[in-house]
């Protein structure tokens, strides 16, 4: 199906995902409106904290990319 064309499992578990090429993500980046990406960030962030908190890297990154530099720097 489509979602077997999109996102492949990234990790063991089945709790992490990753797009399926890198033109994917670009395509998605540009598309996107903004605001709505770097809440998508914000939230993605927070509930790794929750969930991973051990996922220090990938914390940060998404702190940063929903521009919350601060947090990311907690991390």
């Amino acid at each position: 199906g489509i979602a077997a064309a999109v996102l492949r499992p990234a990790g063991e578990g089945g709790e992490r995902f990753a797009f399926a090429h890198a033109l994917l993500v670009d395509v998605l980046r540009r598309a996107a409106n903004p605001l709505r990406l770097r809440r998508a960030h914000g939230r993605a962030a927070r509930l790794l904290a929750e969930r991973r908190p051990g996922a220090a890297g990938e914390i940060a990154l998404h702190f940063e990319r929903a521009g919350e530099a601060a947090e990311a720097f907690r991390y």
